[in-house]
C-alpha cells in the first residue's frame, strides 16, 4: 500500500499543469517568420502551430474557408482531419501538462472578422500575448510576388487584390496595441538578419521564455510540417541555423521596373504600416 501511494504520488508530481506562457506569432508570407518559428520549436517544453488559422482558410469546411484555390474536401496528405475553428479553439485552449510556451505562427488576413474578434477579445484567450514580425514591403511583397508568379498561382487578374495581408498585420497590430492595451511587442526582420542571436533573446526576454542559445542552430528538413507548403519554405528546410548577414541599403532590392504597377502601388501603400510598425520594435 505505501509503494503504491509513492507511485501515484510521484506520478501526480510529474503530471502538474505548469505555469504556461500562450504567445501569437503575427506576420505577413516572406518575412522570415518560419525561420523563427523554427528557432523556438528547438525549445525544450515547447508546443507549436504552424499557421493553423491559415490552413483553415485554405483546407476547412467552405463555411470558414477564405480561398477555394483548392477543391472542396481536398486534404494535403500531412493532414489527417479535416481543420475546423472547433477543433483548432479545443487544441489552443487546453491545458498542456510539462509546456513552458504554447507557440502559433499565423496572419492576421487568414481569419475572418468574428475570428479576429474572438482571438483577441473572448476571455477564452485572454492568457494569450500578442506579438508581431514585421519585413519591409520592399523585401517581402516582390519575393511573394515571384514565387506566386513561378508557382503559376498569380494572374493579373488578382494583382489588384493581393493576397498578401500587411493591411490586416497593421490593423491587428492596431487592435492590440489601443483596444487590448497590449505593448506592442515587435520584432524587424531585418535584425533578424544582422543580429539574430540579440533578437532572439530580446524577444524571449520580454515574452517570459528562457532563452537558449541553442536556439540559433537546428537539424534540416526536421519539421514535417514545413514540407506541406516545400516551394515557400525550401530556404527554412535547406538551412541548419540562422546566416549572420550584414545591413544592406535599398541599392540591393529588387528593381521596381520588372514588377507590374499594381504590385508597386501595394508597396507604396505598405510601406506606412512598416514604418510605424517597425517604430515599435524591440531595442537591445
Amino acid at each position: 500500500m505505501h509503494i503504491y501511494r509513492h507511485s501515484h504520488t510521484m506520478q501526480m508530481a510529474q503530471d502538474v499543469v505548469i505555469d504556461t506562457r500562450r504567445v501569437f506569432l503575427w506576420s505577413c508570407p516572406r518575412s522570415l517568420s518560419s525561420v523563427f518559428y523554427t528557432s523556438i520549436s528547438t525549445l525544450p517544453k515547447t508546443k507549436c502551430f504552424l499557421e493553423p488559422f491559415f490552413h483553415i482558410a485554405c483546407f476547412g469546411p467552405d463555411d470558414e474557408r477564405k480561398w477555394f484555390r483548392y477543391q472542396s474536401g481536398y486534404l494535403p496528405n500531412e493532414f489527417h482531419t479535416l481543420p475546423t475553428l472547433k477543433n483548432l479553439k479545443d487544441s489552443l485552449l487546453k491545458k498542456f501538462v510539462d509546456t513552458n510556451l504554447i507557440f502559433i505562427k499565423d496572419f492576421p488576413y487568414s481569419l475572418s472578422e468574428s475570428t479576429v474578434n474572438e482571438v483577441l477579445y473572448s476571455p477564452d484567450f485572454s492568457e494569450y500575448q500578442h506579438t508581431f514580425l514585421v519585413r519591409d514591403p520592399e523585401r517581402c511583397i516582390p519575393s511573394y510576388f515571384k514565387l506566386e508568379e513561378a508557382e503559376g498561382e498569380l494572374d493579373d487578374s488578382e494583382l489588384c487584390n493581393i493576397e498578401f495581408g500587411y493591411r490586416e498585420l497593421y490593423q491587428m497590430y492596431l487592435r492590440v496595441q489601443k483596444k487590448l492595451g497590449q505593448p506592442p511587442i515587435t520584432v524587424d526582420a531585418e535584425d533578424l538578419q544582422t543580429q539574430p542571436e540579440l533578437t532572439m533573446k530580446a524577444y524571449c526576454d520580454v515574452v517570459g521564455v528562457h532563452y537558449d542559445s541553442q536556439m540559433m542552430t537546428w537539424k534540416p528538413n526536421a519539421l514535417d510540417c514545413l514540407r506541406i507548403w516545400r516551394p515557400w519554405f525550401s530556404d527554412v528546410l535547406n538551412s541548419s541555423g540562422f546566416i549572420k548577414k550584414v545591413p544592406s541599403d535599398k541599392n540591393s532590392l529588387l528593381v521596381h521596373d520588372k514588377l507590374p504597377k499594381k504590385v508597386i502601388d501595394y508597396i507604396e501603400e505598405c510601406c506606412p504600416y512598416y514604418t510605424e510598425m517597425k517604430n515599435a520594435k524591440l531595442k537591445f
